[in-house]
C-alpha cells in the first residue's frame, strides 16, 4: 500500500510553461493517498475546483522507494456550442430526424462568430447534409475556419482520409468520424496519418446501440462495447450522443452519462438533451470525468446564455 510523503513535479520546467503559480485555478495540492487523488474536489483559494486530473506526476513513496507515478490534468468541464449545417443553414434536428428540423439561421459564419463573441472557446460543427449522403457544406466550413478564430471539431460525412486531412489542413482542431469508424483499416490509417489528438470518434447511441449513416441505421452493437473496442485501437477522443434526447430539451439522462465513467484514458465529450444551466450543473456534479458537454437547441432557444457562464472553465 502506497503512503504519500509529498506531491512533486519532476518536469518542473514544462509545468511552469503550462501553469502560472499566480493563476486562481492553479496551486500545488497535497493528497493523502492515490485514492484521494481520484476523488472529489480540492480547495483552491477559498473555492472548490473540480479535480478531474492533475497535470503533473504524482509520485508516492513506499518505505523510501519511489512508487508508481500517475499523470493527469486539472481540467474543468468545457461547454461546447453545436452548429449543425443543412443545405448551408444552421439547423437543429429532433432526435436526429431530418423531417423534424428547425432552421435557426441562414448565416453559419455569423452564428459561429456570435458564439465566439459570447465566450465560446471551442465549437462542435457537423455537416448534416454530408452525413446523410447529400451535397456537403465544405465551402461553408472552409469560410468558418478561415474567418473565425476559434477551435473547431468538424464531423459529418467524413468517409475518406483525404477529406479528413483536408479539413485539418484548413484549420480544424480535429475531425470526427462516425460510420467509417467501423472500418478498422480506415480508422488505423487515419490515426496514423493525423495522430490520435486530431481524430475523434462519434459514438451515437439509441437504445444503447450504435447508430450510423446520419443516425438513420442502428447497428447490432452496444455503444459501451464499441467504446471499449475503440480504446483498444488507440482512439483517445470519443463524442457520445444520446440520440433519444438530442434536440428535445427533455433534459439529460444522467444514467447514460455515468455509464461512461469506467473508460479511463479517454477524453469524452457528451451530448444529447441539455436543456438548461441546471442540466450542466448536474452533469458537472455527477460526471466530473467528462472533458466537455455539447449544447445546441438550449442555446438557440435562449435557455442557456453563454455570457453568463464560463464555457471554458465551468
Amino acid at each position: 500500500m502506497f503512503t504519500q510523503k509529498r506531491l512533486f513535479f519532476p518536469c518542473e520546467e514544462k509545468l511552469r510553461s503550462d501553469f502560472s503559480p499566480h493563476s486562481p485555478s492553479t496551486r500545488l495540492v497535497r493528497l493523502r493517498s492515490p485514492q484521494a487523488a481520484r476523488s472529489g474536489s480540492v480547495p483552491v483559494r477559498g473555492k472548490n475546483v473540480l479535480l478531474k486530473t492533475i497535470q503533473a506526476t504524482r509520485c508516492f513513496e513506499n518505505n523510501g522507494n519511489r512508487g508508481s507515478c500517475l499523470e493527469d490534468k486539472i481540467r474543468i468541464m468545457k461547454i461546447i456550442p453545436a452548429v449543425d449545417l443543412w443545405e448551408g443553414k444552421v439547423v437543429r434536428l429532433f432526435k436526429g430526424d431530418p423531417a423534424r428540423s428547425t432552421v435557426y439561421t441562414v448565416d453559419p459564419v455569423e452564428t459561429v462568430r456570435k458564439w465566439k463573441e459570447q465566450g465560446a472557446k471551442f465549437l462542435h460543427l457537423i455537416d448534416l447534409s454530408a452525413a446523410l449522403g447529400q451535397k456537403d457544406n465544405l465551402e461553408v466550413i472552409e469560410r468558418i475556419l478561415k474567418e473565425v478564430d476559434i477551435k473547431i471539431e468538424v464531423g459529418g460525412g467524413i468517409r475518406a482520409q483525404e477529406k479528413a486531412e483536408k479539413l485539418i489542413s484548413l484549420g480544424a482542431e480535429r475531425v470526427i468520424i462516425g460510420t467509417k469508424s467501423l472500418d478498422e483499416s480506415f480508422l488505423k490509417s487515419l490515426l496514423k496519418s493525423l495522430g490520435k489528438e486530431k481524430v475523434a470518434v462519434s459514438v451515437d447511441a439509441i437504445d444503447s446501440q450504435v447508430a450510423v449513416k446520419g443516425w438513420q441505421e442502428k447497428q447490432h452493437l452496444q455503444a459501451l462495447d464499441f467504446i471499449r473496442h475503440l480504446r483498444k485501437k488507440g482512439v483517445k477522443w470519443v463524442i457520445y450522443t444520446d440520440i433519444s434526447r438530442d434536440g428535445t430539451l427533455d433534459g439529460v439522462d444522467l444514467s447514460k452519462v455515468k455509464e461512461l465513467s469506467s473508460f479511463k484514458g479517454l477524453s469524452i465529450i457528451f451530448g444529447g438533451g441539455v436543456s438548461s444551466i441546471d442540466d450542466l450543473k448536474k452533469i458537472k456534479r455527477q460526471a466530473p470525468f467528462l472533458w466537455g458537454v455539447i449544447t445546441g437547441k438550449a442555446l438557440y432557444e435562449g435557455n442557456i446564455d453563454l455570457k453568463k457562464i464560463n464555457v471554458d472553465n465551468f
